[in-house]
């Protein structure tokens, strides 16, 4: 019921991106990392209409935490 609602059919096809990352450990502290890297739309083949994002820019940030 929902779909039907939607301006787009199901996904179908595909989609590729070039994902470019910088990663940083600040102040020498191996369990946090910050990334920032941006998303770059270079191959699609779609049968239906899909909104895709030409590029995205995005920020990461993360801790490793230690489970014994």
């Amino acid at each position: 019921m929902l779909l039907s609602k939607l301006p787009f059919k199901a996904f179908s096809g595909v989609v590729g991106y070039i994902r470019p990352q910088i990663e940083y450990l600040p102040l020498g502290k191996p369990k946090i990392h910050v990334g920032v890297g941006v998303s770059l739309l270079t191959h699609y083949n779609l049968e239906e209409y899909q909104p895709l994002e030409k590029s995205r820019v995005f920020v990461r940030m993360g801790y490793l935490f230690k489970f014994k």
